[in-house]
């Protein structure tokens, strides 16, 4: 519990999250700092979709979320324009959303 508080001050300083290799089966980060988050890595957990609140994150720009147990991403996902990386190697992903459509 300590070391994941760490993880999240950290975050809030740098507005880079990186809670890759936790153990989370659902990830929770503070509603708060979803719309600053520039980068956010849950790679090696086992988080099986992504939260709405991610939709907030307009400064996203990178995404690792390798290594899950995702099945989908969420329709909002391909509307973040500021996403130049995704990583989503390793999941169980059956389809992309519309939005991704080029």
């Amino acid at each position: 519990l300590l070391n994941f508080q760490r993880m999240l001050e950290r975050g809030r300083y740098t507005n880079r999250l990186d809670l890759s290799g936790v153990g989370f089966h659902e990830l929770t980060v503070p509603d708060d700092m979803w719309p600053d988050l520039v980068m956010l890595n849950v790679d090696r957990n086992y988080v099986s979709q992504l939260p709405a609140k991610l939709q907030e994150s307009v400064h996203l720009v990178e995404l690792r979320c390798a290594s899950n147990q995702l099945v989908k991403l969420p329709t909002t996902l391909g509307c973040l324009e500021s996403v130049q990386l995704l990583d989503v190697r390793n999941n169980v992903l059956q389809s992309l959303p519309d939005s991704f459509a080029l």
